[in-house]
């Protein structure tokens, strides 16, 4: 394989003027690199790079720029060079590759093929810090979540920017968040609410946005809790769209009291309870949704079914008593409702958090937050035997 590569990789630069050469080389090169292995991929990707691939298809696609076949291999091969490759990224950003697939995206406004092929290749170059400038001088990111939008009724582009949006949201948030994408992803939310998929892909490229003020005012503006809560509600059994709801509830509801009252009147608190006695089952996802469970239990005026509560609290901690982010989470959330109400803590010594609490005490001396929420939560609960 790697020598029939290198054979259409030295073809396309004998001819670099003929443009049926270079639509049938394009073709021929992203065939070879779809069909390969990982470990096979990795290796083409390496002699590639060094044949002088990274310059030979983007100059393909400057060369015949009015050629839509040339140009919708061109941006699958750009992908396939670059993904996971930081070399080859490098490369094809200084040839100019975000800038030859925005002038073919402008050109071949209604080509389907060039768009999903254009996200994911952004998204392929994008994820390499070296081509910050690059993408920042191309307006990468705004073009991605142009796309989202031109092409909200086309499901498969969809899932294929929504791809692109998560796998970069981490990474360019502040950016992403500044050019629409919060308001982007929550109308692909609303527009595909029976869609598992794409609900799916919304929630978690929405949950990897930075969770700083700048982006998380931004988000909230864009009311995404809505289509998250409903998300949450219909998929209750899909663990990915309850982990990562569970994340975005709890950006958008710290230091925002008029947000955190509607989540809470829309039943985030009840649903975050419910994902950690259905499908939470590992410590790492049952710490994030005790952490959550603390913000929302905290909120001024919340008190509503709290028994479920409770009772998911002191189980959480009972079922990972070797697993000490989930007793320090889990004493948190109790100590949060111990200090509600006289009839909170009526609930949790029904539930047995007396007895949970004080072997979480016995079993982590050494961790003086845990010790000091669970002297609080006794005290509480003493008081009231």
């Amino acid at each position: 394989m790697s020598e029939a590569c290198l054979s259409v990789l030295t073809c396309l630069q004998a001819h670099t003027g003929r443009a049926s050469i270079a639509r049938w080389g394009l073709r021929a090169l992203t065939r070879l690199l779809v069909t390969a292995s990982h470990e096979e991929r990795k290796a083409l990707q390496l002699e590639l790079g060094k044949a002088g691939a990274c310059q030979t298809v983007v100059g393909a696609m400057k060369d015949h720029a009015n050629n839509a076949e040339v140009q919708q291999s061109g941006a699958v091969s750009i992908g396939l060079l670059a993904v996971d490759d930081a070399a080859n990224s490098k490369a094809l950003a200084d040839e100019g590759a975000f800038e030859v697939i925005a002038s073919a995206l402008r050109k071949f406004t209604v080509d389907r093929i060039l768009r999903s092929a254009a996200a994911v290749t952004i998204a392929a170059l994008a994820t390499f810090s070296e081509n910050e400038g690059a993408i920042a001088a191309s307006n990468a990111l705004g073009i991605v979540v142009e796309l989202l939008s031109d092409n909200i009724d086309q499901p498969p582009i969809v899932l294929a920017i929504l791809t692109a949006i998560g796998g970069l949201a981490r990474q360019h948030g502040v950016h992403f968040s500044a050019v629409g994408a919060c308001e982007a992803v929550v109308q692909a939310l609303n527009a595909y609410a029976d869609d598992l998929d794409v609900q799916r892909s919304c929630v978690q490229a929405l949950s990897m946005l930075p969770g700083n003020e700048e982006v998380n005012s931004r988000l909230c503006a864009a009311d995404p809790g809505p289509g998250v809560i409903r998300a949450m509600r219909s998929f209750p059994a899909d663990a990915n769209i309850q982990l990562h709801g569970i994340v975005i509830v709890t950006k958008l509801e710290i230091g925002r009291n008029a947000y955190s009252r509607h989540l809470l009147d829309l039943g985030s608190c009840e649903l975050v309870v419910a994902a950690l006695n259905q499908c939470m089952h590992s410590p790492l996802r049952i710490t994030v949704a005790l952490s959550a469970l603390c913000v929302l239990i905290c909120h001024s005026g919340y008190c509503d079914n709290l028994g479920p509560t409770c009772a998911t609290a002191v189980e959480a901690v009972d079922a990972y008593p070797d697993h000490d982010l989930v007793a320090k989470n889990g004493l948190s959330a109790i100590r949060h409702l111990s200090s509600s109400s006289a009839a909170n803590c009526a609930l949790l010594l029904r539930c047995g958090a007396l007895e949970t609490v004080a072997a979480a005490a016995r079993r982590y001396p050494q961790s003086a937050q845990l010790l000091s929420n669970a002297d609080d939560v006794i005290a509480k609960l003493k008081s009231v035997q």
